[in-house]
């Protein structure tokens, strides 16, 4: 059994200096980089749990999927520790402890926005931009009309390419829960018209952030001993989890990628649960813990 780990500080910094790489050193515009993304699926391999392969990418890489016409310019730094830098912390923070897919986030709060924000958050505690993000942005900056306008329609177009109807469009653009629950029906016919990728239906991302040190975390073992116990049909079992790896971590702060089941005693005694579902098992734990955890401070 085999896992593999990265860094968490890591991933925040190599986001950072990409969009510092790529706004200091290549002089792509702020709009140009938030759009590119948004539309791009590069930020799917997150979502795939493919943190690795995005962590070996070098930034010259990724510049040339995202912007492949485009050219470095001589004797200029990538390693800008500004606004652009800060900005990619700040999205990753909210990547991680909101589990929101990261292209989402960036339609929702542009990186024109983001930057701003940066003479009000920079020295204050990073939970409080999270949660005002939260509270201000993520719901009511509509996805959909972000798409629809895109196309350049009314909403009474739409309703009539898609056969939804305009109050229930309306509806459906007035607070983003709502289009996270949107019927199947009514997401293929929207996606048809105006080619919206399917990650933007999704309230939360798929990328798993489970740290070692967090498996240490008593609050969230509870939370995951309750969602174990939940599928066993045995009220809060003493849980012992252990994983096969190949190097021991004293920092903590590193992702698992469990590409295969661990190894769990429960009771003292050996259980096998189904990769899936246990992976289904600990993001129901991860979210009752980030939901505790986020009223007081960041996990990540």
């Amino acid at each position: 059994m085999e896992i593999s780990y990265v860094n968490v500080g890591d991933l925040k910094t190599k986001f950072g200096f990409l969009l510092s790489y790529l706004y200091h050193s290549v002089h792509i515009s702020v709009d140009n980089i938030s759009d590119v993304l948004v539309s791009s699926s590069l930020l799917d391999m997150l979502e795939d749990n493919k943190l690795d392969e995005f962590m070996a990418m070098t930034n010259y890489e990724i510049l040339m999927i995202l912007f492949p016409n485009a050219k470095e310019i001589e004797n200029e730094s990538s390693n800008d520790i500004g606004k652009l830098y800060w900005s990619g912390i700040q999205y990753i923070n909210i990547f991680l402890n909101y589990r929101i897919p990261l292209r989402q986030i960036l339609l929702t709060l542009p990186l024109s926005e983001m930057v701003k924000k940066y003479d009000v958050y920079h020295e204050m505690n990073e939970i409080e931009l999270c949660k005002d993000y939260i509270k201000t942005e993520y719901q009511f900056e509509s996805i959909l009309k972000y798409f629809r306008n895109q196309k350049k329609m009314s909403i009474r177009q739409l309703s009539l390419l898609t056969s939804i109807s305009e109050s229930t469009l309306k509806y459906l653009e007035s607070n983003n829960n709502y289009i996270f629950n949107i019927s199947s029906k009514n997401m293929i016919a929207l996606s048809n018209v105006l080619n919206m990728d399917l990650v933007f239906y999704k309230k939360k991302s798929d990328f798993l952030p489970i740290t070692f040190s967090l498996l240490q975390n008593k609050l969230y073992v509870t939370y995951l001993s309750i969602a174990i116990g939940k599928y066993l049909n045995k009220p809060f079992p003493n849980l012992n989890i252990r994983f096969f790896k190949e190097k021991e971590s004293n920092s903590g702060e590193v992702y698992l990628y469990i590409n295969e089941s661990p190894y769990i005693e429960i009771d003292g005694k050996e259980k096998y649960i189904d990769d899936i579902i246990l992976r289904k098992l600990l993001s129901i734990g991860l979210d009752e813990y980030l939901s505790e955890y986020l009223k007081s401070n960041l996990v990540f």
